[in-house]
């Protein structure tokens, strides 16, 4: 597994190496001054310094080769003046930070490209998403990459790198590590690398020109509303992950049911206009005789007790369809979390009663119900 985070679900918890990693001063000093500049949207830059690393080995001990690295983060490259920033992605500008770094290596020719820092800070997110991972697999196995290590270093606070945590990905490893935080120091003294980047930087304007893309996580009520479903949503749907989509600042939770019967999988997404506009539910399942597909609208004052009701309701269904002998759900592929069946009627969202108790109705009911209230097939 490549380490999704987890607002309520559990967190892949990569393998702990201990390679020497240090930064700078200026680094540390630097990074401190974006997160307050920007303290609403995402901030982040290309870390730049010298390594020191055996050959990577080709059936050998990738452990001893983990230990023997030295990294060393000597500067940074900022986003660049056309970077885009949300409480939720950050977009550096790309030409900005190539003509930077040919900039920078013209002067000093042994400077590489080691990996990248961006920050959580506005979300609160104290681990990497799904997004991040993906994309740091491809940079380290990509041929514009000249190193066989990539170095991650993520800002989960206002504190910057002092409550950093810095994960190394590895070319041709399916697998990536977290480094252990007493391996990291700072170091002092000359920067060999500022007077290029601060010249380079100041040409443009440097980063204080960012543009940064507001959305709703920007506000306290919407701060509010994810430390609230952080506690409620894995009480309703027990292992569920809280998925953020990087490039398009999507956040959704998805699960799934423990149903004997009916494979299913559980996606409650926030709109981009969150709280303006409803949370929506899909869901999408299937079992002997059975095909579920459903995309409701919800009430956002309402939507996780219309959420609870919906899925007590599931869960009465597998249990009548135990009892009338169905058979379990089979292999197979798992249902597309991004699956667009029909928008429902008004009136078939959930009912929003604050009665959500067991239903005590018969398997045909309950199939009716479901029918009448969201819409699906029961195959015969």
């Amino acid at each position: 597994m490549r380490g999704r985070w987890s607002y309520g679900g559990s967190e892949h918890r990569p393998e702990t190496i201990a390679p020497r990693v240090t930064f700078h001063d200026e680094v540390a000093q630097q990074i401190q001054r974006e997160i307050e500049q920007f303290p609403r949207v995402e901030v982040g830059g290309k870390l730049v310094g010298t390594i020191k690393a055996p050959v990577l080995p080709e059936g050998g001990s990738l452990s001893r080769y983990l230990e023997e690295l030295e990294i060393d983060v000597i500067h940074y490259l900022d986003a660049g003046p056309r970077a885009r920033r949300s409480p939720t992605f950050h977009l550096p500008d790309a030409a900005y930070q190539v003509a930077l770094f040919q900039r920078l290596e013209e002067q000093h020719p042994e400077v590489q490209h080691l990996g990248t820092w961006h920050s959580h800070h506005p979300n609160g997110l104290d681990c990497l998403s799904e997004g991040d991972v993906e994309g740091y697999f491809h940079s380290v196995n990509s041929s514009d990459h000249s190193l066989d290590v990539f170095l991650a270093s993520l800002m989960v606070d206002r504190s910057g790198l002092a409550h950093a945590r810095h994960f190394l990905f590895v070319r041709g490893c399916r697998e990536y590590f977290e480094i252990d935080p007493r391996a990291v120091r700072r170091v002092r003294g000359r920067n060999p690398y500022s007077a290029i980047i601060q010249g380079y930087r100041a040409s443009f304007g440097g980063a204080s020109r960012a543009k940064s893309a507001e959305s709703w996580f920007d506000s306290e009520a919407g701060k509010e509303v994810l430390r609230r479903d952080r506690e409620e949503i894995p009480r309703l749907l027990p292992g569920a992950r809280c998925v953020l989509k990087k490039q398009s600042g999507e956040l959704f939770w998805e699960g799934r049911l423990n149903l004997a019967t009916i494979d299913n999988h559980i996606i409650y997404r926030y709109p981009a206009e969150f709280p303006a506009e409803q949370p929506v539910a899909v869901v999408t399942g299937s079992g002997e005789g059975l095909q579920i597909e459903l995309r409701v609208s919800l009430d956002a004052d309402r939507s996780l007790r219309q959420l609870a009701h919906l899925l007590k309701l599931f869960r009465h269904l597998d249990r009548l369809r135990v009892a009338q002998g169905a058979a379990g759900p089979g292999p197979g592929r798992p249902p597309d979390p991004e699956s667009n069946p029909a928008e429902p009627r008004p009136e078939e969202a959930p009912p929003a009663e604050d009665d959500v108790a067991e239903p005590s109705w018969s398997l045909a009911q309950t199939i009716e119900s479901l029918r009448l209230l969201f819409g699906f097939s029961q195959n015969r």
